[in-house]
């Protein structure tokens, strides 16, 4: 019998998650439910935060009163104070652009998001992505014992090298994940890629901003390995958003960790 062989699939990967991820990469996956991941995935640059920090920031991240105390040594960072708010309003306009939208949050952390989706009452598609396993582990965790009902994939995935479609998402949500990889404009242009045209960004990053509060922290968090590299500054992440694709249409304020919404153009 003649003709071109198809490419091996693990067989246990599930419908849904196939329809999200890249066909050629099918083949480098495997599946451990519900994780899936690279058979040769890079390592996670940054074991520290993994531990005991990643914890409690999951933690700080789901008490408004802990994530005021926590991020007001920053400076300024109205998006998280609000992040009830910018979460709701990704939610809204996911809606409005599908009845069942797909959702990318990245990096996922330990499922930082799903208590907001929760109570947001979201109905689509999570696609919960981040590199490091113990991370992913604990969203899977929290996904069990929240959001039991909610389509949900775990992808651990280098955010610079991401394993999704091209225009898969509706929405993508990332907080706090720009200041953390090594490269600002090709993890901005890998969100840009995997959004469909007309879909939303919502995104909150530290800046390079003028608090010497904030500066102070960045250079803590370099001496910890937690940041790779100064983030740019709220000009330059203006124009790298611009560069990949992105038009902002919303600013949830901050000038030393800022919040966008933007269009996919």
């Amino acid at each position: 019998m003649t003709g071109e062989s198809k490419t091996p699939v693990p067989p246990a990967i599930p419908p849904i998650a196939r329809n999200v991820l890249l066909p050629e990469r099918l083949r480098d996956l495997t599946f451990e439910a519900p994780v899936i991941a690279l058979r040769r995935h890079e390592p996670s640059r940054n074991r520290r935060f993994e531990g005991l920090y990643g914890r409690l920031y999951n933690r700080v991240i789901q008490s408004p009163a802990l994530r005021r105390a926590a991020f007001s040594i920053w400076g300024s960072a109205d998006p998280l104070y609000d992040l009830d708010v910018f979460v709701t309003d990704a939610v809204r306009a996911a809606r409005t652009m599908s009845p069942l939208p797909v959702l990318v949050d990245l990096p996922s952390g330990g499922g930082t998001l799903l208590p907001f989706l929760a109570r947001d009452g979201f109905r689509g598609t999570v696609i919960e992505v981040d590199l490091a396993a113990a991370m992913l582990q604990r969203a899977v965790a929290l996904h069990c014992s929240i959001t039991p009902g909610l389509e949900t994939v775990f992808l651990q995935s280098d955010a610079l090298d991401l394993s999704l479609r091209d225009g898969v998402a509706d929405v993508v949500i990332s907080i706090n994940g720009l200041h953390v990889v090594p490269d600002h404009a090709r993890f901005l242009a890998e969100l840009a890629r995997i959004t469909k045209p007309g879909g939303r960004l919502w995104l909150i990053s530290p800046v390079d901003g003028p608090s010497a509060r904030s500066r102070a922290t960045l250079a803590a968090a370099r001496s910890l390995q937690i940041t790779p590299r100064t983030p740019p500054t709220l000009a330059e992440l203006g124009d790298l958003l611009e560069e990949a694709g992105f038009r902002q249409f919303h600013s949830y304020g901050g000038a030393s960790i800022t919040g966008v919404a933007c269009d996919k153009v």
